[in-house]
C-alpha cells in the first residue's frame, strides 16, 4: 500500500474541518493568500454555524480534492517570458525576453541593461544578490512604480503574474537567482540552511489566519 504524501494528508485533514475553517484552508491549498475579507467571512460562518448569529450568509459548496492532482498542477510549470519592466534603469517597457526551457543567454555591451534584468530577478525570486533597483538617471520623470510581468506556462495554459503585486504566489518561491554579489554573500557571510517538507508551510499560514480571526472576534 502506497504511503500518502504530506500534501495528500493535509487535504484529507481539511476535509474534516468545519465550514469556516475549510473556507480559509482552500485558499491556501490553491496557493492564495488569506485576505482580511476572507477572515471576516469566515468569522460570519463561525457565528452562524454555532448559533451565535442568525443564518444569513450563503455557504457555497467547497470541494476538497485528494491533493494528488493539485500538487502536480501547482508544480508543473515553467517561466517562459519576462516583460513589462517599469522603473528599472533605462529598460524600455515594451521589451520582452523569452526564456527557454533549456538555457537562455543574455549578452551585450556595458550599459545595455543586463544588470537591470538581474536586479529585478533578484527581487522577485530567491536570491542573496544585488537587489538595488536604480531608476533611469537620464529621465527627469520619476516612475510611479517598479514592476515586472512574468509569464508562466503549464500543460494547460499560459498565464501572467505581476511583481510585486503577486509576489506571494507560489511561483515566486520556486526559482533561485545567483549573480556575482550572491557568490560573495554565500562565501563570506553566514548561510542559514532550512529544510521544510513540501506542504508544511500550509500550517504556518493557516495558524496565522486563526490568529487574525481571533483578533477580529
Amino acid at each position: 500500500m502506497a504511503t500518502k504524501s504530506l500534501i495528500e494528508e493535509i487535504h484529507d485533514w481539511v476535509g474534516d474541518l468545519d465550514y469556516w475553517e475549510k473556507g480559509l484552508a482552500i485558499k491556501l491549498l490553491n496557493k492564495q493568500a488569506i485576505a482580511d475579507s476572507d477572515i471576516k467571512l469566515a468569522y460570519k460562518y463561525f457565528l452562524e454555524d454555532n448559533g451565535l448569529a442568525a443564518k444569513k450568509t450563503i455557504q457555497p459548496p467547497i470541494k476538497i480534492s485528494s491533493g494528488t492532482s493539485a500538487t502536480s498542477n501547482a508544480t508543473d510549470f515553467l517561466l517562459s517570458e519576462i516583460k513589462g519592466i517599469k522603473g528599472v534603469n533605462a529598460l524600455k517597457e515594451d521589451q520582452s525576453m523569452p526564456i527557454s526551457k533549456n538555457i537562455s543567454i543574455l549578452y551585450g555591451d556595458n550599459g545595455v541593461g543586463k544588470s537591470g534584468y538581474i536586479r529585478i530577478l533578484n527581487n522577485a525570486f530567491l536570491s542573496r544578490g544585488d537587489k538595488s533597483l536604480v531608476r533611469n538617471i537620464h529621465s527627469a520623470v520619476k516612475p510611479k512604480e517598479i514592476s515586472c510581468i512574468f509569464k508562466f506556462k503549464n500543460p494547460l495554459k499560459e498565464y501572467e503574474l505581476k511583481f510585486p503585486d503577486d509576489s506571494k504566489n507560489y511561483e515566486f518561491t520556486c526559482y533561485s537567482v545567483f549573480d556575482s554579489s550572491s557568490i560573495t554573500a554565500h562565501l563570506t557571510t553566514e548561510n542559514i540552511i532550512q529544510f521544510l517538507p513540501n506542504g508544511l508551510e500550509f500550517f504556518d499560514a493557516f495558524s496565522h489566519g486563526y490568529y487574525k480571526g481571533s483578533r477580529t472576534a
